[in-house]
């Protein structure tokens, strides 16, 4: 079979990656930018692929966790907002943790962190 101009022999298996997928300049403009606004109803990006966002698989065989994937990611959310206050930093924040606020975004050192957080009292 031939599929883009490549062959593909036959037996053998081809195996997608959604990393790839995700970031498919067809399919989602500026893919390596966080910017949840690409789903909202304005712009729909990804709606003309039906497995354009593919985050527990799909087609015949999805993830069979999906489900439980899901319900535990809300109670996880659900804890995080009973025990903690959320706000947005200083755009010129930078990553501090002195034991008593902790600044997510620690994994994006050179950029500034996304939320802040306190343990409510």
């Amino acid at each position: 079979t031939t599929h883009d101009g490549y062959e593909i022999p036959a037996g053998h298996y081809l195996i997608e990656t959604s990393y790839f997928r995700h970031r498919d300049p067809s399919i989602y403009t500026s893919g390596e930018s966080f910017d949840p606004e690409r789903f909202g109803p304005e712009r729909s990006e990804g709606k003309g692929c039906p497995f354009s966002l593919n985050t527990f698989g799909a087609g015949t065989h999805p993830c069979l966790g999906q489900h439980f994937a899901i319900m535990q990611m809300k109670a996880i959310l659900s804890t995080l907002l009973d025990r903690f206050e959320f706000s947005l930093p200083e755009r010129d924040a930078t990553a501090i943790r002195d034991g008593e606020i902790f600044v997510v975004g620690a994994w994006r050192p050179n950029r500034t962190p996304l939320v802040s957080y306190r343990r409510k009292s």
